[in-house]
């Protein structure tokens, strides 16, 4: 299962999902399952480790993961790729 990486499609595409974490971070993504780590990760926005954590789940390198989908966080902008290059 990719909680992480599902979690981070879901802020994309879902504006409640993102009104959730800007209220409150810790519940809301406690509430779709992620580690301390992973929320801790995400909260950095070290786009690095993101995608590390991504290809992690998806089973990928993460050399193959470039910049796809953009979440705003709070004052921080982290990009994120869940697309495979071909």
């Amino acid at each position: 299962m990719a909680k992480f990486t599902d979690y981070l499609i879901s802020l994309s595409k879902d504006p409640q999902a993102m009104s959730a974490l800007r209220a409150d971070a810790e519940s809301a993504m406690s509430g779709a399952g992620l580690t301390a780590a992973e929320q801790s990760i995400l909260l950095e926005g070290d786009p690095d480790q993101i995608r590390e954590v991504v290809a992690k789940e998806l089973g990928v390198d993460s050399s193959i993961i470039r910049p796809f989908y953009t979440i705003t966080i709070t004052l921080k902008t982290v990009h994120v790729n869940v697309a495979i290059k071909e």
